[in-house]
């Protein structure tokens, strides 16, 4: 349910009206004791050592309060970016507003992919952004496929970010930690509703989301950026190693001929990477590099 905040505050100086997509805040009764013996928050512990990283002495939860209004309206101010991100890449078809996502979210049957949308439109956009900086970055194909993700973060220069809400310039990882919280909603309501296999596909969503890569991209786990570096570097020497062996030349142009040799020679020179990232991303990549200087 839809209810709206009393007051300005908030790092972000939310308007008076923004809108509270959290609908877990001052909870009643047998729901509160529900949140709490199901130990609900414990799932909220990540999302808030990313978001409110100064402040671990202060309870960000109360029962008798809820949530303060300065961090309420903080993590509204991103989720409601997140949902205007899906409605723009992911699911547009449901509407680009942040409202129209959130109704189209209270479906218990397309709760089940909320962060598959999220994360298909947090990292398009982001493709669009890094692009107009470094062109090189087109050349990756779906953003949220595979490894493409990663490959994608090795192109964003240090200290520039993609995402700006509010007028203030935020790092990935807050808008998938917000969206931690908007997705409690979901769970809390499968448990009032003691639907448990919901329940228990919407843990799993969370906890997978919450400990993969998808949710440390970019600025998550410690090693998130280096491991994008070094990824792109193998990638390089991978497509050095192609240009040097005149794969295109000699094999080509079928791309099963090249992948053939391709998996000879980076198996002799120590190159690891998967047969299926090598044949449907990597050696269409090289080719067209390849052709782009002749």
């Amino acid at each position: 349910m839809v209810t709206k905040l009393l007051r300005k505050s908030g790092p972000e100086k939310q308007s008076p009206t923004a809108v509270n997509f959290i609908s877990y805040n001052n909870l009643a009764g047998e729901k509160q004791r529900l949140f709490a013996s199901a130990h609900l928050h414990h799932y909220l512990n990540d999302a808030v050592k990313l978001l409110f990283p100064a402040d671990k002495a202060k309870p960000l939860f109360s029962q008798k309060a809820g949530y303060s209004p300065e961090n309420l309206a903080y993590i509204n101010a991103r989720i409601n970016f997140a949902l205007e991100l899906i409605g723009e890449y992911s699911n547009p078809r449901f509407g680009r507003t942040a409202a129209k996502q959130h109704s189209f979210f209270q479906r218990p049957t397309e709760q089940e992919v909320f962060f598959t949308y999220l994360f298909q439109a947090v990292q398009t956009h982001k493709k669009s952004i890094i692009v107009r900086k470094n062109p090189k970055a087109a050349e990756i194909g779906t953003p949220y496929l595979n490894k493409a993700h990663v490959e994608l973060e090795a192109y964003r220069k240090k200290g520039v970010l993609c995402f700006k809400i509010l007028g203030k310039n935020v790092p990935e990882k807050e808008i998938y930690a917000a969206c931690v919280f908007y997705a409690m909603n979901f769970v809390l309501d499968a448990a009032v509703s003691d639907d448990a296999l919901r329940l228990s596909r919407l843990l799993a969503n969370m906890f997978h989301f919450g400990s993969g890569t998808s949710y440390h991209a970019a600025d998550g786990k410690k090693g998130g950026e280096s491991r994008a570096r070094k990824w792109a570097a193998t990638k390089e020497k991978a497509y050095a190693l192609f240009v040097r062996h005149d794969v295109h030349k000699k094999f080509g142009p079928k791309h099963d001929a090249i992948q053939s040799r391709m998996t000879t020679i980076l198996r002799t020179n120590r190159v690891r990477v998967s047969p299926g990232t090598l044949k449907t991303k990597w050696i269409p990549e090289f080719v067209r590099r390849y052709k782009s200087t002749l």
